[in-house]
């Protein structure tokens, strides 16, 4: 069973989130997913909420912007060649 798992993990592997940008806001986070999607690639912004009320229940300030790893290196590639883009994630 272990080794079925394993295998159907693996098929999803390029599917998994991973953060592109730490934006510094919510606005930027949003003006960052809406910049990749005009571009076709799938993003969506990691909103913590709770941040507000828990400031210590985050190691890193901002909010992650994720796409999926198969879409990473084009994301990145257009953050970097786009002027005032965030920091990678």
């Amino acid at each position: 069973m272990s080794a079925e798992r394993d295998d159907r993990d693996d098929r999803y592997a390029d599917d998994r989130l991973v953060p592109v940008a730490l934006a510094g806001s919510r606005v930027e986070a949003e003006t960052v997913v809406a910049l990749l999607e005009a571009h076709g690639i799938r993003a969506f912004a990691q909103h913590r909420d709770l941040e507000a009320v828990f400031p210590t229940l985050f190691s890193q300030p901002g909010t992650p912007v994720l796409v999926r790893q198969r879409d990473a290196p084009e994301a990145r590639a257009l953050l970097d060649a786009t002027p005032g883009s965030p920091p990678p994630g």
